[in-house]
């Protein structure tokens, strides 16, 4: 069980981490109704080796956290209902990537 609770306290982390590292680095520096092409989010993140291996640390630590302390009840409810938010925009994000991919 500590396995499945560090896989998802990893995704979390990462979930949050990759909407944090979007805003520094494209989205802070935006002037008022511009866009942000669809190639540049994906270079951001599918296609930077380096996004895949934040991933795979961000699950490696969330599980060396969980089996050090196992956490309460209503710390994992909060990260379920705080997930939704970071899960549904890169679920779209990568949606979006999808998307343009077979379009072109």
């Amino acid at each position: 069980m500590w396995i499945l609770k560090g896989a998802f306290l990893g995704l979390w982390l990462f979930a949050f981490g990759t909407l944090v590292f979007l805003y520094v680095a494209v989205f802070r520096n935006l002037w008022p109704n511009t866009a942000v092409g669809v190639s540049v989010l994906a270079s951001y993140t599918t296609w930077n080796p380096l996004w895949w291996a934040a991933l795979l640390i961000a699950i490696v630590a969330g599980c060396l956290v969980t089996r050090s302390w196992p956490g309460e009840r209503w710390f994992w409810i909060s990260l379920v209902v705080t997930f939704l938010f970071p899960a549904g925009l890169l679920g779209l994000l990568l949606a979006i990537v999808a998307k343009s991919r077979h379009a072109g």
